[in-house]
């Protein structure tokens, strides 16, 4: 890999890293953007700060390069979750793309950082 593409990876991978952050941080205070957001999905509010506890601990296992690739599978279950609930309450919208292309920056930012995990994918 390139020092540049090092770079592009790092860069990704931060920037989604806070973006699940603070999708997560919302969720476990409460705010009434994630309430209202989770119900409109069909969710009870209940489930909010338990959804927010689990994005967090993902986040935060994929942050860690030892632990990356654990918390890229959570990372990737938890948004895949994401997209069939979304999917099943809005159809005719394209709303579930969303957490779709967020799964994918996670699996593309991991790609280009972690040898392992390009071992593992063997795709070149």
């Amino acid at each position: 890999m390139t020092r540049t593409l090092l770079w592009i990876g790092e860069i990704l991978k931060i920037l989604v890293c806070l973006f699940f952050a603070f999708d997560a941080i919302m969720k476990l205070i409460k705010s009434k953007s994630s309430i209202d957001t989770t119900m409109q999905l069909g969710l009870p509010q209940s489930c909010v700060q338990f959804l927010g506890a689990i994005l967090l601990i993902a986040t935060a296992l994929y942050s860690f390069r030892k632990t990356s690739i654990y918390g890229l599978l959570l990372v990737v279950a938890y948004l895949g979750g994401a997209v069939a609930i979304m999917y099943t309450s809005k159809p005719e919208s394209y709303s579930y793309l969303f957490p779709f292309i967020f799964g994918l920056l996670a699996v593309i930012a991991e790609y280009i950082l972690n040898d392992n995990f390009r071992k593992i994918l063997n795709l070149a």
